[in-house]
């Protein structure tokens, strides 16, 4: 089973990931008016993608080489964060799935710094929990 501290950070991660796809998309750039692929569907194949992700940043976030490779944990969640923004948004671009419009620079950068950012707040949402509740810290023998 995983621990309380895992799960914890996995799903409020995952839920402020989701929260930021939403507030990106359906908010500042309007995009889910403008694209013809938002259904029902689209919602919960998108909510267990960030399911999915948050639970990677987790597992990459406990790899004890991980954290004797970069000690500094703030530094560790940025990198993962990273890391994971870049995978996300190689995953939709190359897919067909990225709701910016027409593929141009300009919006593929964009696109690129806010999935980053999203994967940073889930990578920094986990690394707080994991580090505040019950005292644990990440990559602890075992985290899950």
């Amino acid at each position: 089973m995983f621990k309380p501290r895992f799960l914890i950070g996995w799903i409020v991660g995952s839920a402020l990931m989701f929260l930021c796809f939403y507030l990106f998309h359906g908010v500042l750039t309007n995009d889910f008016s403008k694209s013809g692929k938002v259904n029902k569907y689209f919602f919960e194949g998108a909510a267990l993608a960030y399911i999915v992700t948050g639970y990677l940043i987790g597992m990459l976030l406990s790899l004890s080489f991980l954290k004797s490779w970069i000690s500094n944990q703030a530094i560790r969640s940025l990198g993962v964060g990273c890391f994971c923004g870049m995978l996300v948004f190689g995953i939709t671009t190359i897919s067909g799935q990225s709701l910016s419009g027409k593929p141009n620079m300009v919006n593929m950068a964009v696109d690129l710094c806010w999935q980053i950012l999203e994967q940073s707040v889930g990578s920094f949402t986990f690394t707080f929990f994991s580090l505040n509740f019950r005292g644990s810290h990440i990559g602890d023998n075992d985290a899950l």
